[in-house]
């Protein structure tokens, strides 16, 4: 057993081998990797691990370098050209550092974020 899966389980997380199943969204095939994309996923970005970065010690994360392979995105995000993204037509949630942004503030934080 994962030595901090006691975390997870406190903040309502469990594991579920068919993540699809459970979410209710619809697996596609992606074009370069083996991992499923989401179809309802505005924008994906296929990539392959490079280099594998440990943080530390303590805790279980790790900072991964990746070479970008194919980038997908749907047509309503784009500008009409198709040759940029067009920001005002979609709402991409960022997270940054164990928070959560949207395009404007802050959203919320994950349950791993120290209160400060």
């Amino acid at each position: 057993m994962w030595r901090h899966e006691h975390r997870h389980r406190s903040a309502g997380i469990t594991y579920a081998p068919d993540k699809f199943a459970v979410s209710g969204f619809k697996p596609m095939a992606s074009e370069c990797v083996a991992p499923l994309r989401v179809a309802q996923c505005p924008v994906q970005i296929e990539a392959h691990v490079l280099i594998i970065h440990s943080a530390s010690n303590d805790e279980p994360f790790a900072y991964v370098e990746v070479q970008k392979l194919r980038v997908h995105a749907q047509r309503g995000v784009l500008n009409p050209e198709g040759t940029r993204f067009d920001i005002e037509s979609w709402s991409p949630l960022f997270y940054v550092f164990r928070h959560y942004y949207g395009k404007g503030a802050h959203l919320g934080k994950s349950f791993r974020a120290k209160d400060r």
